[in-house]
């Protein structure tokens, strides 16, 4: 484990308040950005009411109520009518990018190392969207992919969607210095058989990442991101159970290690039947998300969500002057477009519309 504590802590809730309590002194140079995230965090919409509208909008209008007076409502207020997602989608990711950049303004340069390595998040992103294209043959379009992290400041988004092969996506990330991301990637894609296959090495990506933030020296924000991988984690192998990717496959590509799972833990998940999943997970620091219907890959997920969603939102209302105060709100503000986009998605594509 990337994480290690003294005894069974009682829960999630329990650890990030212990680390938030040894940071709390944080630094008087991070207050002015510090001020500027909690600004951002009183004009976001309420992000969990936002999640709990997934599967149960049945028109546009509903929706108005939820986002109006909000700084994201304004934007999708202004490009709803035409009923184009795709414009709708691209406007959306512009104001996460505006909204990022606003607060990175804020930051002392010194301490803005961090915040590039926190955003590689979003080369992975548009990394496993590219694997997935070279698996499906379909073709990604630069609106297709998420313009933050380091492929996009070299101008290589372009790039990337003509990217014919795996040695061709592993030379672009040499060339962007993400050559462990690359690696990994050509260690793991003979493996590939399809789609579903993705997911085993979208974990070890991830897995990467975790370890690359433990350099930023910011415990809540490698805790965040450690407890997203774990919850990533047990959402691919899920999937990959119920999509019948071979055992054998998941043990060699999926990290045996967690953040706050253990070892033994994370090899229990991936040997378990399907059926056996929750009663895994009570015996876990994340004993919470037993309760959830584990046979429903699309329930869990969203259970899994709005858990993740509850963290993030603890963190992001109780400042500690660090780093993490403005992540914590970064995080935050993606989930709101993410929802949004979801909600959206699913009123303006789904067959009964068309």
């Amino acid at each position: 484990m990337v994480f290690q504590c003294y005894g069974k802590p009682s829960s999630v809730y329990a650890i990030v308040n212990t680390l938030m309590y040894r940071c709390r002194l944080g630094r008087s140079d991070i207050v002015p950005a510090t001020a500027a995230s909690q600004c951002v965090l009183s004009k976001l919409c309420d992000v969990k009411a936002l999640h709990r509208l997934i599967g149960r909008l049945s028109s546009v209008e509903e929706l108005i109520p939820v986002i109006k007076g909000t700084e994201i409502g304004k934007v999708v207020l202004s490009h709803i009518e035409r009923s184009n997602f795709g414009e709708i989608s691209k406007a959306l990711w512009s104001h996460l990018v505006s909204t990022i950049h606003y607060l990175m303004s804020r930051i002392p340069k010194k301490w803005r190392s961090r915040i590039y390595t926190y955003l590689r998040r979003y080369d992975l992103h548009n990394i496993v969207i590219s694997l997935t294209s070279l698996v499906t043959g379909a073709r990604i379009r630069v609106e297709d992919l998420v313009p933050l992290g380091v492929i996009e400041s070299r101008g290589l988004l372009a790039k990337l969607c003509e990217v014919a092969s795996v040695n061709d996506l592993v030379e672009l990330l040499r060339e962007c210095g993400l050559g462990r991301y690359g690696d990994l990637i050509e260690e793991l894609a003979p493996e590939v058989k399809d789609i579903s296959y993705i997911l085993p090495i979208e974990s070890r990506l991830y897995w990467q990442y975790v370890c690359d933030l433990r350099d930023c020296g910011d415990p809540v924000l490698e805790f965040l991101s450690g407890v997203e991988y774990d919850l990533k984690l047990m959402l691919n192998v899920l999937r990959c159970k119920v999509m019948g990717v071979e055992e054998h496959i998941l043990s060699r590509a999926i990290p045996r290690s967690g953040y706050l799972l253990s070892d033994r833990e994370v090899s229990k998940l991936i040997s378990i039947a399907v059926s056996d999943f929750a009663r895994v997970l009570r015996e876990t620091v994340y004993s919470e998300l037993s309760r959830a219907r584990v046979r429903e890959v699309t329930d869990f997920e969203r259970c899994v969500e709005e858990y993740f969603l509850g963290i993030v939102e603890y963190v992001a209302k109780r400042p500690q002057f660090t780093i993490s105060d403005v992540v914590s709100v970064m995080m935050l503000k993606e989930m709101e477009v993410k929802v949004l986009r979801t909600l959206i998605s699913s009123l303006l594509l789904s067959p009964r519309r068309r």
